[in-house]
């Protein structure tokens, strides 16, 4: 026995309603789940070589964004004063327990921390230069002079402050080490005053590296609110010894930390806004349609149910929303109450006034069902198919999007008919609007082919226009031209002299000594290459530790001078120095020779892994990790200027691999990645991503529409108006200087989701009417078809009030696609099936003019 759906809403209209209150309330539940993920990395193709190599570093080293403190001190302050500041607040910084380490001035000073350790190794880790120094310093006189020098300073009234320089490093090899090595910074300025971070313009620079990185927002909330404390706190202090002065220091901060507790901000604002917009927006759109309060609450209910549902599933099966994601509420509001519009349309359209509810349902699911479900797959297969991307941002969105279309319509198809059935008893006819369509089906009807030669020649027009759009690259344009963090960022590349992110050049292998000659062999190229201004500066591991070959030169010398290393002459004239300056006890040295006489004559290498549990790893963590027992040195290489263009990173990339590759150093031997160095991938991986769209979304599109129609004919029917309005957008955007990006172009499978269903229903309409042209039907149909078009545009409308600009354009690509696809649908089908009509009718004429 069959139970064709009005049956079983008729008879368990209550039961799906208590069973979709059901589903609401554990909807609800998994939304306590969501949560919001602004990590631009979390959206990249984790499969991609240089997207990966640049994930791993990022995982392995520790590798984040500093917090960028910004001092700009009052014109009338004095110098000295505004250094203590600084230092003032380096310290307030550095007692902060979500803070690692700060950095505001280059200082070697840090080295003799690590003292006792270095000693160890003494000779391996001397430059060249001061290598050379060695056999003077442990000559005789020179070891005597030396001793009696300590003495003497011992003696001044600084002598306690000295007293343990001296017990430690008595012939001050520290001063060798500090001329040798520098421990690595990844941070650089155009001007140093006295190893201040320093601009030529008096602004001042504090690099803050918290114990998490940005994308933890809990964390960079709590971090920044700590940044405003302290800032406040130092510059209170301060005050306090200026006259005259509210206001000393001016303390602004920039970075990932600032940017990302920013955009939180900024992207939650954009959330709310969007969804209360997109929601009100089409609602507003359908009552003013449909002239009753009543209709209104009746489609609100289910549209609300289902968007609580695609917020249950996402929940369920991501646990976040991301950027793009977040905008999925916006494109259901839009979507999913044109399935809602097309029931409401038949169910109060004045033939079925008279109609019991009965038969006002099976009437209104038998001529509308149909197409809603069409529609609703064809759609939901367009997004589907952007699930396929490699890029998890768009995957996500389309997954997410595409089910809960599939939501939207069990809620527009089950819950909607079932209010209309329970509240049967209180019927009242809404007037619904009619757009003055009939008159423009009369019309089509009476002269196609004038209305075909128009509407062709303005669809030539802005297809010609179309080959003038052009693909704007530069990620910098993605982001809110007013925001405040943003524009300080800019501005300290521009004091420093250099990006504000480095590009990483990664070099791997198994055998840890040879990855570190080859990384000394770069660094000295790439160091040549800072003068030519092809690169701002480079960082990396060689700063601080010798390549094993360097070491092994190192330790020729030694063993070729053995001489001038007696460690039995050595000892001697030491002790015989001590006694003639009167120092006691004589074995107060006895370990820092014994050290030093081990250091002379080990052979061994001094690598990376000797220094991991020592205190001296949280300078080297960034430039050198393992994994699958392959040893990563990783340079950090400032470029001159930021990298924003697919142009600007083809020039760097090119510039630095073909000198590298003078050098001898092939692009096979290397991974050169990098926030900024990715743009140069995402737009290849993007448009292969959007042909892989576009192509499974037309297949799909395609087999549903012929196992539906079965009839070529009507499948080109269906298909003319997308096309035509494919062909028109670009020249639409070339009109309004709208580019194509990274982040619009992912519409484009939507759009054709979405505009295949305007064709759709006026097809339906046509083959059930046994291919005649009748305006009243299409006239009826086609009111249906611009209400669910203009809500469409409504909630996709929404998406251009987002402050970024990359999510405003994709509102604005979507916005012009689909009203195309509604003009194509009103003025280019309805003549063509006036003629496809006409050609019917002859055909029919002649058959029976043969039978007959």
């Amino acid at each position: 026995m069959q139970f064709p759906l009005h049956t079983i809403i008729l008879r368990h209209h209550r039961l799906i309603l208590w069973m979709a209150a059901l589903l609401t309330l554990t909807a609800i539940g998994l939304c306590t789940r969501l949560s919001l993920d602004l990590n631009f990395l979390s959206l990249l193709p984790p499969r991609n070589a240089h997207v990966k190599a640049f994930l791993n570093v990022s995982e392995k080293t520790g590798l984040q964004s500093f917090l960028i403190a910004v001092v700009e001190p009052h014109k009338q302050i004095p110098e000295k004063q505004t250094q203590e500041f600084i230092d003032l607040l380096a310290e307030q910084f550095q007692k902060s327990p979500l803070i690692e380490a700060v950095e505001c001035k280059q200082t070697q000073t840090d080295l003799m921390n690590f003292y006792p350790l270095l000693l160890q190794h003494l000779p391996r880790l001397l430059s060249p230069k001061s290598l050379k120094r060695l056999p003077e310093i442990f000559s005789d006189a020179a070891i005597q002079n030396k001793v009696a020098a300590n003495r003497k300073l011992l003696s001044t009234p600084f002598g306690f402050a000295t007293k343990q320089i001296v017990l430690t490093d008595p012939l001050a090899l520290g001063e060798l080490l500090q001329d040798s090595l520098s421990l690595p910074s990844t941070t650089t300025a155009q001007n140093m005053d006295q190893g201040y971070y320093r601009s030529n313009t008096g602004v001042y620079f504090l690099f803050i590296k918290p114990k998490k990185p940005p994308q933890d927002i809990a964390f960079s909330k709590q971090l920044m609110k700590e940044a405003q404390a302290i800032r406040k706190k130092v510059s209170g202090k301060a005050g306090q010894h200026v006259r005259d002065s509210m206001l000393p220091f001016y303390v602004n901060y920039t970075g990932g930390y600032a940017i990302a507790v920013q955009d939180e901000s900024v992207t939650r604002k954009d959330i709310q806004v969007t969804i209360i917009s997109s929601i009100i927006g089409v609602l507003a759109l359908f009552g003013i349609c449909f002239r009753t309060v009543r209709v209104l609450v009746i489609v609100a209910v289910p549209l609300i149910l289902s968007l609580i549902w695609t917020l249950g599933l996402a929940g369920l099966i991501f646990g976040r929303l991301n950027i793009l994601t977040c905008i999925f509420s916006c494109v259901l509001a839009g979507l999913g109450i044109d399935f809602a519009i097309h029931l409401i349309n038949r169910y109060f359209s004045p033939e079925k006034k008279d109609f019991k509810v009965k038969m006002r349902l099976e009437t209104t699911l038998r001529e509308t069902a149909g197409g809603i479900i069409i529609g609703a797959l064809t759609t939901c297969t367009a997004f589907y198919t952007i699930g396929f991307s490699d890029f998890k941002g768009f995957r996500e969105l389309g997954i997410l999007t595409g089910s809960g279309l599939l939501l939207c319509l069990a809620a527009m198809l089950l819950v909607l008919p079932s209010i209309l059935v329970y509240r049967h008893n209180r019927p009242k006819q809404p007037v619904i609007a009619g757009f003055g369509l009939l008159p423009v089906m009369q019309s089509a009807a009476k002269r196609p082919y004038l209305f075909l030669c128009i509407t062709g020649c303005f669809i030539g027009l802005f297809f010609i226009l179309g080959f003038s759009v052009k693909f704007d690259d530069n990620l910098k344009n993605f982001r809110p031209s007013d925001s405040k963090a943003i524009l300080l960022q800019d501005k300290v590349a521009q004091w420093m002299g250099g990006s504000s992110a480095a590009s990483l050049l990664i070099l791997s292998g198994e055998d840890e000594q040879i990855v570190m000659n080859r990384a000394a062999g770069l660094w000295d190229i790439l160091s040549g290459l800072e003068s030519d201004g092809i690169i701002g500066n480079v960082a990396g591991l060689p700063q601080f530790l010798p390549a094993p070959v360097q070491q092994q030169e190192n330790m020729n010398f030694i063993q070729s001078r053995s001489a001038d290393f007696d460690w039995q002459r050595i000892r001697s004239t030491f002790k015989k120095a001590l006694v003639k300056n009167g120092f006691e006890p004589l074995t107060a040295y006895d370990d820092y020779f014994t050290s030093l006489q081990k250091a002379f004559s080990s052979t061994t290498f001094f690598l990376p892994s000797q220094l991991r549990s020592t205190g001296i790893w949280r300078f080297l963590n960034m430039f050198v990790y393992t994994t699958r027992e392959k040893t990563n040195i990783v340079l950090h290489i400032r470029p001159p200027k930021d990298l924003w263009t697919r142009q600007d990173v083809g020039i760097f990339k090119q510039r630095l691999e073909i000198h590298l590759e003078n050098e001898g150093f092939s692009p096979d031997d290397y991974i050169l990645t990098g926030a900024q160095l990715l743009s140069g991938e995402l737009k290849s991986i993007i448009l292969k991503n959007l042909r892989t769209a576009l192509t499974l979304a037309i297949i799909a599109i395609l087999s549903i529409l012929y196992i539906h129609y079965r009839n070529v004919l009507v499948l080109l029917i269906c298909l003319l108006p997308l096309a035509t309005a494919l062909s028109m957008l670009a020249g639409a955007m070339a009109v309004l200087k709208i580019h194509f990006s990274f982040i619009n172009v992912i519409v484009l499978p939507m759009i054709a989701g979405i505009g295949i269903d305007d064709g759709v229903h006026l097809a339906n309409t046509f083959v059930a009417s046994g291919y005649r042209f009748k305006p009243q039907h299409l006239a009826r149909t086609g009111r249906g078809v611009v209400l669910t078009s203009l809500t469409t545009m409504v909630g996709f409308g929404s998406i251009s009030l987002s402050h970024y600009p990359g999510l405003k354009s994709l509102g604005y690509v979507a916005l012009i696609g689909v009203g195309a696809c509604l003009l194509t649908s009103l003025f280019i089908l309805p003549p063509v099936m006036a003629l496809v009509s006409r050609k019917k009718s002859k055909k029919l004429e002649a058959w029976l003019q043969n039978r007959l």
